[in-house]
């Protein structure tokens, strides 16, 4: 699979279109280590696997307090999908079956695509349609 970037980030993509990490995709050792595991135990299916798979490849590891500001397990993540409203969440790594109301697990579309980024950082979101929106990160805390 090859990285895609959006041309014009606020069109409509196809879902033919490739999913690809967002740049400068970091995190920790340990929540690498943790991503991998659930990913080899949960076996998600596409696109939750290939957005996993490319951030695990291409990651870039940092330790603390290097890591802050990134999208990270037990995180608050501000974000926008398509120039809709303001959204936040808490991203787990909870199985999604576990994960309690105004929290995302890394192994949602939307948890996946989150992961590893920071602030004012763009990537492609696949939707259960077939679509695939543009979601930006707005701001992250680890309030």
């Amino acid at each position: 699979m090859f990285p895609y970037q959006d041309p014009n980030p606020h069109a409509g993509l196809s879902a033919a279109e490739p999913t690809a990490p967002p740049h400068r995709c970091v995190m920790t050792q340990d929540v690498k280590d943790a991503v991998a595991h659930l990913l080899a135990t949960h076996l998600p299916g596409p696109p939750v696997a290939t957005i996993l798979q490319d951030k695990l490849a291409s990651v870039r590891c940092m330790e603390p307090p290097h890591e802050t500001g990134f999208a990270v397990p037990d995180r608050t993540v501000v974000y926008m999908v398509s120039g809709g409203g303001a959204q936040t969440v808490r991203l787990t790594l909870e199985a999604p079956s576990t994960v309690v109301a105004g929290h995302v697990s890394v192994l949602t579309p939307l948890g996946a695509t989150l992961l590893g980024m920071t602030r004012l950082q763009r990537a492609p979101l696949p939707r259960a349609d077939g679509t695939v929106a543009t979601l930006v990160v707005l701001g992250v805390s680890d309030t």
